[in-house]
């Protein structure tokens, strides 16, 4: 079973938010977002696709695509978001995704965790030398 955890999703400009259950999928390289769930007035950029699916009869069709901020406890990161009227889940948090900031899942005495090593807010993330 993969791990589902609560993930607030920001706009860009920070005007805007959604509290969402996003799901840790190692399965899914991208990271997607259901539409109805984005925080308003966040900017898509048309880029229609289809994914296949577990499900060989299955596809997952893809609006666009978009950059969110996404705060997972106390950590704070941004990511390209693709995004779905079909997803089932809320939101999958991808393998790109979870590479890109050092994301792992840890099951420890019969609990999961999400452990984060990186912050959008990290000094030797935003400083530029």
């Amino acid at each position: 079973m993969k791990p589902i955890f609560p993930v607030t999703i920001h706009s860009l400009n920070k005007k805007a938010s959604t509290n969402l259950n996003a799901v840790f999928d190692t399965g899914s390289y991208y990271t997607i977002i259901r539409s109805n769930l984005l925080p308003p007035k966040t900017i898509v950029q048309p880029d229609p696709q289809t994914f296949k699916t577990a499900n060989k009869k299955g596809g997952l069709k893809i609006t666009g695509v978009t950059i969110l901020i996404m705060q997972i406890g106390n950590k704070m990161i941004r990511d390209e978001v693709l995004v779905s009227d079909e997803l089932g889940s809320d939101m999958l948090i991808g393998a790109k995704t979870m590479q890109s900031w050092d994301i792992s899942i840890v099951n420890k005495n019969k609990q999961t965790i999400i452990v984060i090593k990186h912050d959008m807010r990290d000094p030797e993330i935003n400083v530029v030398e």
